[in-house]
């Protein structure tokens, strides 16, 4: 099930750029963001199972 969802506070140049990605790549704004928040997630450290 798809959700729709309202994102706020993307400072003019994030939308700028997203903007550029999007009409140079094709995909829309959900898939770019989905991508981005994986390789952001990718990018945390490992949490030790002690903490």
């Amino acid at each position: 099930m798809a959700y729709r969802w309202t994102v706020r506070d993307v400072d003019a140049d994030a939308l700028e750029m997203i903007r550029l990605v999007r009409a140079h790549c094709g995909l829309s704004m959900g898939v770019l963001l989905s991508d981005a928040i994986r390789v952001w997630y990718d990018a945390l450290p490992e949490i030790d199972d002690d903490q």
